[in-house]
């Protein structure tokens, strides 16, 4: 059978074996990794370079480490014994020889380590590679882990041409093939088959059961019944040994290898999801304190047996993690000792303490250590999430739901958020504090997602609740909550009052992030009622209170807010340096929504040095991110939108911003963000030249900017359009377009607007 996707590994582990000081080489790994058979494949690979040969010892038949040396000295045809003599034996007949031995399926028989570590002291040309699903832990032993197949990222897939180079996606499609010949990896199977792939963590044994089954299943079928793969997973070749025939027996037979304490270990642990964070293990895998354990020592010893795998640096914790394939055969185990709903308990009390923890570092210093906690335990909250809704614990539920709804809005998961909102509200009706939290929270997504209506239904059950509760945080967040739904409904002088009278809530509290919240809000609002000064107050205030506690989230949010009404107010260059500030951030916390408001900006920015097709692509980008995440405009976006594309559609072709337009629409977040850095450099460049440019709104083109200046001088559209060499009805064409984009109704208010923004020069010409 030919060994497919293992050309690297097979080059490695030659490379490392024939090194002179390398004697003996334990290739390790989990159930199903492939150890045996890389370790054939090499073994037959250098036999040429062993003069006395090279000899495959099966141990998997044996249990007794007293069996080991006569296994060895059966395959190197040595008479029978005694065996203290066998030994002897065997050294006397390696010692002069320059042979490789292959141990292979050691794991059960490491008692017998001490005497391979003899055997290589009285034998010094003989090497040994041994198969282990433990390390030896001998100081001649070199470890070599064998790391699974390499699978594509499901998150993003390449095309089926691409992704038949992955190791794993070629096992599978190889296995495949040898019982459907018709089988072939194309555009409409190569999704299903990469997540299979994913889904059996490349385990190659995992992938050869389940490609065996495309003769009865195609890959998306296939894919559905992974959700209990180890009763899927059966039926491999007759050839193969009996443990490896499926794959709840092959991670059987590890499991049986361990002892009491690390089998009641390694079953706990497998009731984290997605890993489990160091600070956590005692807490969940600890009934009492009988129950203790040196945790250390057992994590360790599951790791050398490779049941455990620990992540690679980036948390400041050590964080562990199992196989999926592993951690689905430790459940079963789990629910079968009758520990399950205690091991979920535990381990849903502890995320829960820990995420309210979070839940308040989120708007201090340490929000971006938090978010990365909160992202990398996002699968366990979510499994202590379900088990509380599965056992009807619709309080602990609500607790959680509210405390994670910050990082979920943060990040953008708002499709998620919503379903765990839905689910927990109608679980239960109680009247609490935690139940006008989360309405508060779910509310504040409904407004990001469109519905306003429901939104401010929910805005008036929390504040209803918060004043029956005498709740002044609540309430001082409630009537905000009904700004914000005037504001977006346009009532200006209803969203006055309630942020005023918010605010004034707040700061009698003395609650910082919840002030500098509501200035944001108040201050786009004061500057849509057209005071931009008043507006700048309260922003820069908001800002400098988010700033002093560190909420780098809400600093960001301030910064786009100042460079909307530098905007409005047709001051490019601050503006471009408040969305350059503000993206900057927004990129660094993965704030999506965030960074698709500030191409929003940029874009409007970018029209004013007159790079169109920059804004045409920056706005792309930004409805493609849109729809990613399914946050439409605000109607006062809608309209700065409508400006900026009207700028771009007076100096380009609709063919033009269709093409820039998609060009951006195709960038990846990071690709636009960088694309986009551009916008501040080429403002502030342009504001070193003609004093008019850079204080242009970015709603002009040139052209129209030429039209305005010749109405200021007093000329006619026929005279406009004899200066220009266009047609009359063409000047009468920009004319109009002047008069909707300024927001005026007259040629006079537009002569008064073209003098005010330097279009005419001294001497009376236009510029």
């Amino acid at each position: 059978m030919p060994f497919i996707g293992r050309d690297k590994e097979i080059a490695l582990v030659r490379e490392e074996l024939l090194r002179p000081e390398v004697r003996l080489l334990t290739l390790t790994g989990p159930p199903g990794i492939g150890k045996t058979r890389l370790a054939i494949a090499v073994a037959t690979d250098v036999r040429d370079r062993f003069e006395d040969g090279v000899w495959f010892v099966d141990l998997a038949s044996i249990a007794d480490s007293a069996l080991v040396v006569p296994a060895i000295a059966h395959v190197l045809r040595i008479r029978e014994a005694a065996p203290q003599a066998l030994l002897k034996l065997v050294k006397r007949d390696l010692r002069d020889k320059h042979n490789l031995l292959v141990l292979d399926n050691f794991e059960q028989v490491t008692g017998a380590a001490v005497e391979l570590a003899d055997l290589l002291e009285a034998c010094p040309a003989v090497k040994m590679m041994v198969t282990s699903r433990a390390a030896l832990r001998l100081s001649w032993e070199h470890e070599f882990p064998v790391p699974p197949l390499g699978v594509p990222d499901p998150a993003h897939l390449p095309g089926a041409d691409i992704m038949s180079e992955y190791p794993a996606i070629a096992l599978f499609v190889e296995r495949a093939r040898a019982v459907s010949p018709s089988f072939r990896l194309t555009a409409s199977t190569a999704e299903a088959v990469a997540r299979v792939c994913a889904r059996l963590d490349g385990l190659p044994l995992a992938i050869e059961l389940a490609a065996a089954r495309i003769k009865e299943l195609p890959p998306p079928a296939i894919l559905t019944r992974l959700e209990s793969r180890l009763d899927f997973l059966t039926g491999g070749t007759r050839d193969l040994p009996a443990r490896q025939q499926t794959l709840r027996r092959a991670i059987a037979w590890s499991y049986d290898l361990l002892d009491p304490t690390e089998k009641t270990w390694f079953n706990r642990l497998s009731g984290f999801m997605g890993g489990c964070p160091s600070d956590g293990i005692e807490a969940v895998c600890t009934a009492d304190a009988q129950d203790r354990a040196d945790t250390l020592d057992i994590l360790r010893s599951l790791i050398d047996k490779s049941l455990l795998q620990q992540e690679a640096g980036g948390a400041a914790q050590p964080r562990f993690r199992m196989l999926e394939t592993i951690q689905e055969f430790g459940l079963d185990r789990l629910r079968a000792t009758g520990e399950f709903e205690a091991v979920r308990e535990r381990h849903a009390a502890f995320f829960i303490t820990v995420a309210e923890r979070a839940e308040v570092g989120l708007a201090t210093a340490a929000q971006p250590a938090w978010l990365d906690w909160l992202e990398r335990e996002h699968d366990n909250l979510r499994a202590a999430l379900r088990w509380a809704l599965g056992r009807a614990e619709a309080q602990t539920a609500l607790r959680l739901v509210a405390t994670l709804m910050r990082f979920w809005l943060m990040k953008a998961y708002y499709a998620e958020a919503r379903m765990w909102a839905e689910r927990v509200l109608a679980a239960t009706a109680d009247a609490t504090l935690i139940r006008a939290k989360t309405l508060r929270g779910f509310a504040h997504l409904l407004w990001i997602q469109g519905d306003y209506e429901r939104a401010k239904q929910l805005s008036e059950q929390s504040l209803t609740l918060s004043q029956d509760l005498g709740d002044r945080y609540g309430i001082a967040f409630g009537v905000a909550s009904l700004g914000l739904h005037a504001y977006l409904k346009g009532d200006l002088e209803e969203a006055a009052q309630c942020l005023d009278r918010s605010l004034r809530l707040a700061r009698e509290l003395q609650d910082k992030w919840l002030v500098s919240l509501v200035l944001n809000i108040l201050g786009r609002t004061v500057d849509r009622r057209g005071d931009p000064a008043l507006a700048r107050q309260h922003l820069d205030e908001g800002l400098r209170l988010a700033d002093g506690i560190g909420d780098r989230w809400l600093v960001s949010l301030l910064h786009t807010s100042l460079g909307v009404v530098s905007l409005h107010q047709r001051d490019a260059v601050p503006a471009a340096k408040h969305f350059n500030d503000s993206l900057g951030l927004a990129r660094d916390l993965g704030d999506q929504w965030g960074i698709a408001w500030n191409l929003e900006g940029l874009a409007a920015v970018a029209v004013t040095a007159g790079d169109h097709e920059r804004a045409a692509r920056l706005l792309g980008a930004a409805d493609a991110l849109r729809k990613v995440i399914n946050t439409p405009l605000t109607p006062s976006e809608r309209a700065d939108l409508e400006r900026t594309l009207a700028a771009a559609r007076a100096a380009l072709s609709e063919a033009d911003i269709a093409a820039a337009w998609a060009k951006g629409a195709a960038m990846r977040p990071d690709q636009a963000i960088q694309y986009a850095v551009g916008v501040g450099e080429s403002v502030t460049t342009e504001a070193k030249g003609p004093a008019s440019l850079h204080r242009l709104p970015g709603t002009l083109s040139l052209r129209e900017q030429q039209v305005a200046a010749l109405i200021a001088r007093g000329k006619t559209s026929r005279q406009i359009a004899r200066a220009l060499f266009i047609a009359e009805r063409t000047a009468e064409t920009h004319v109009q377009h002047i008069l909707n984009k300024l927001g005026v109704n007259s040629r006079a208010q537009i002569a008064v607007w073209a003098v005010e923004h330097g279009l005419l020069t001294s001497d009376g010409n236009a510029e």
